[in-house]
């Protein structure tokens, strides 16, 4: 898996947890995002992302008509969304306790 498909992997995690309680569109999604550093992570990323999400079965859509734009997609976790999350999460964890471990002796610089 190369870098680009790692990342793309990382961020469907990430809305999977932004998701977790929360009925989204696609920009109070991307604000999410930018709300936690995040900002360069915009809607044309994050549109791919839900497409496949949504394509997996893991995402209830809800429909709603707005003044701005004829229709907006609102976005949920199902129930088959919510166990792919706990799965990411036991991965990420993992994931996070080895790097933190191999990272243990490392340490910021600053540079002046």
């Amino acid at each position: 898996m190369d870098m680009t498909k790692k990342l793309i992997h990382i961020l469907e995690g990430c809305v999977l947890m932004i998701l977790k309680d929360k009925c989204l569109n696609l920009h109070e999604i991307s604000e999410e995002f930018r709300d936690n550093g995040l900002k360069d992570v915009e809607e044309g990323i994050l549109y791919p992302i839900l497409l496949k999400l949504e394509s997996e079965s893991l995402l209830d859509i809800d429909k709603k008509e707005s003044e701005e734009e004829p229709i907006l997609k609102y976005y949920s976790l199902n129930k088959k969304g919510r166990t792919q999350l706990n799965e990411y999460q036991v991965v990420w964890s993992n994931l996070r306790v080895i790097i933190d471990n191999l990272m243990g002796g490392f340490t910021i610089h600053e540079s002046r």
